[in-house]
């Protein structure tokens, strides 16, 4: 990965961090559905439909109609997971 004519702009080595997973979800949305609901109302609807990424994009489109693209990505953690990586530190 990488591209070395660029030099120091696009790095081959990822930074790598280990973190100890304190929620149920991480969830990422485009501004299609940011601009129309509050993090507090995705963070529910997340819960309320068990991290089903379509159903909140689908329900996102059926309240707020507005032509504006809207992406949705849900990760769900198990409970006590911990994420680890390896590569550049």
């Amino acid at each position: 990965i990488g591209d070395k004519r660029f030099g120091d702009v696009v790095m081959s080595k990822p930074d790598v961090y280990n973190i100890q997973v304190r929620y149920e979800y991480l969830v990422i949305v485009s501004d299609g559905v940011s601009d129309v609901m509050r993090s507090s109302q995705i963070a529910e609807l997340v819960r309320a439909l068990d991290g089903d990424a379509r159903a909140v994009n689908d329900y996102r489109m059926a309240q707020f109609a507005q032509h504006d693209n809207s992406s949705v990505v849900v990760v769900k953690f198990d409970e006590g997971a911990s994420l680890q990586g390896s590569g550049s530190q």
